[in-house]
């Protein structure tokens, strides 16, 4: 009915059409569609329904304590066909069922009573690292892994315990800025010798540390060159350093 119109009329050559579908409708009122807030059922709706396949299942700790995470990282695990399975260290009881999980940074001093009191989660993580289930933890998430933290009144609450360390929080600046990160040995991120750049911003140290296997040697911000730092622990890398892993691209390495 169009075709020849559209052909004399416009000078475009119709190629095809797209016949009516009754499940593409959305509903409409008086002022146009009816929002999806007001629909449990619209806000499920969607005209382009993508297959997903998945290589992995990637768990993302994710609440009011561990919430610091680049976006362009967790857009760059989806790319590489992670399902990303986000769970609470301060809520759940225990880890999902997972391939493999990142613990970003946050504020885990600010929730350390919350943290301690979940010892179910506490002891699933334990089990799950001790297993050798490929984690990687920076900032936050090192925190939350060592053996206790020590809050800035001086009270010391259990953590998981994976890394052997007690965590203190001081009252200055222990780092900021962006270093040079130099692999010690073959880990989840890096190869030995090669190098990425991270970025160092927190209060908390970690006691006790000098027999540990260390990550990374460092050059730049605060400190000697060459210092030590991060942790390896069976399949754990847990680290201070804050990394923009789409500048490389280092998490095909899970």
């Amino acid at each position: 009915m169009l075709k020849v119109p559209i052909e004399e009329d416009v000078g475009l050559k119709v190629l095809g059409y797209l016949p009516r579908q009754k499940d593409l409708e959305l509903p409409e009122r008086h002022l146009g569609l009816v929002p999806t807030v007001e629909s449990d059922e619209l806000k499920e709706k969607r005209i382009f329904k993508a297959e997903k396949k998945y290589d992995m299942k990637l768990g993302i700790a994710y609440d009011e304590a561990f919430n610091f995470y680049y976006q362009d990282n967790l857009d760059l695990l989806k790319e590489l066909r992670a399902d990303l399975i986000y769970f609470s260290p301060v809520k759940d009881k225990e880890v999902p069922e997972l391939d493999g999980m990142y613990i970003g940074g946050g504020f885990p001093e600010s929730f350390l009573s919350n943290l301690e009191r979940n010892v179910s989660m506490k002891e699933s993580l334990l089990k799950n690292i001790e297993e050798g289930l490929p984690i990687y933890a920076e900032c936050g998430g090192l925190m939350y892994l060592s053996r206790e933290i020590k809050d800035f009144n001086n009270n010391t609450f259990s953590m998981v315990g994976a890394v052997p360390a007690p965590t203190v929080m001081t009252g200055r600046l222990k780092a900021m800025g962006y270093v040079d990160a130099v692999a010690m040995k073959v880990h989840l991120l890096l190869k030995e010798g090669e190098s990425l750049r991270g970025h160092e911003f927190h209060y908390s140290t970690l006691l006790d540390i000098e027999n540990m296997d260390y990550a990374y040697s460092l050059t730049g911000c605060k400190g000697k060159d060459g210092r030590l730092e991060g942790f390896i622990i069976n399949n754990l890398l847990a680290s201070q350093l804050c990394l923009y892993l789409i500048v490389k691209r280092r998490l095909q390495r899970f």
